[in-house]
């Protein structure tokens, strides 16, 4: 499926968005997450989804961010639901100012309202920031600890990749039988994930249905505490989740190992209603060389972000179009029209 991704034509000066440059990917596991599906999945939901829209301020958010947060909003909303805004913001290298400010641009471009978390940039830094709760995600920490469920790590990226060379990006658990030391300066904890006998984690698609993920091999030994002693992606996303009551999580393809750990380390932190919760993995919007968009792979500011779709012209009812193509029904003015016909 082809989509027009809006550019300037420097001709005439004006907008317009004929250039068929990007693609959403589909395959035979991932089918499109177009009106048949949408309208297919809300008939089989009994109780009112609440879930939420997670960016993190590491760039400026780009449309298959939009794309994701339009999907889950009207999700929410079709079911009477609750929307939170939780912008994860642990990695504090890769957060800028400007990419905060970014994510509220966006949602209120968009038209997106949410019912609960920060209303604006000084509203989260005073109140929501992650590091403001790091004594919670330690005392998860600890129970990963007591559970013999970590080992601590001492390799650097380099001896990794060095020891790896068909794979430089795979742990090989070389510091797997390494006692819990807790004075190294310079340590990771990692998971071990070979903890229970079973490997595989069953994921409940709401798009495709139910399928395994052998964490083991998508996902070894992955990292749940830095060597800056702050708690990794994979076990904050976890724990927000459970402390927002998040029953339905909306993501791309591409984070499908990321669920599978989330589950896992459920399955050791017994996060019951982790484990019930439904996910929707859609498929992904593709550059033409067909790598996916993404705004720590240079795609910080071109086409493909909302910031730049809006500085060169573009309107909400550019971009509803284009949605609107995605989900393959007619243009709609608002989304109110297209949350009426689902």
């Amino acid at each position: 499926m082809f989509i027009n991704v809006a550019r300037e034509d420097t001709s005439n000066g004006y907008f317009k968005n004929y250039f068929t440059i990007a693609r959403v990917l589909t395959s035979d596991l991932y089918s499109k997450m177009n009106y048949s599906k949408i309208k297919s999945i809300l008939n089989s939901i009994q109780n009112p989804i609440h879930s939420r829209i997670a960016p993190t301020p590491s760039g400026f958010l780009h449309k298959g961010n939009a794309f994701s947060f339009l999907l889950t909003w009207i999700l929410v909303r079709k079911t009477g639901g609750t929307l939170t805004l939780r912008i994860d913001d642990i990695d504090k290298n890769r957060k800028r100012p400007d990419y905060l400010q970014d994510i509220f641009d966006t949602l209120h471009f968009l038209e997106i309202d949410w019912d609960k978390g920060a209303k604006n940039p000084n509203d989260f830094e005073r109140y929501y920031s992650q590091h403001y709760f790091l004594k919670k995600y330690q005392k998860e920490i600890e129970i990963l600890k007591d559970k013999n469920a970590v080992f601590e790590c001492l390799c650097s990226r380099s001896e990794i990749q060095n020891r790896n060379s068909q794979n430089q990006n795979i742990y090989d658990g070389f510091c797997l039988n390494n006692f819990l030391m807790d004075n190294q300066k310079q340590t990771a904890f990692r998971m071990n994930t070979s903890y229970f006998e079973n490997q595989t984690i069953l994921i409940n698609d709401c798009n495709q249905g139910n399928f395994e993920i052998n964490l083991a091999q998508k996902m070894p030994y992955f990292i749940v505490q830095k060597k800056d002693k702050l708690p990794s992606y994979q076990l904050v996303s976890l724990i927000d989740d459970c402390q927002m009551n998040i029953n339905f999580i909306v993501r791309g393809k591409d984070l499908i190992s990321s669920t599978a750990a989330q589950l896992f380390l459920a399955k050791i932190l017994d996060k019951r209603a982790f484990l019930e919760s439904n996910f929707l993995h859609h498929n992904l919007i593709l550059d033409k060389e067909e790598n996916k968009i993404s705004k720590s792979a240079g795609n910080k500011y071109d086409f493909f972000s909302i910031k730049y779709f809006k500085e060169n012209g573009g309107t909400r009812e550019n971009f509803l179009k284009e949605f609107c193509n995605w989900i393959e029904i007619e243009p709609k003015q608002n989304l109110q029209q297209i949350l009426d016909i689902l």
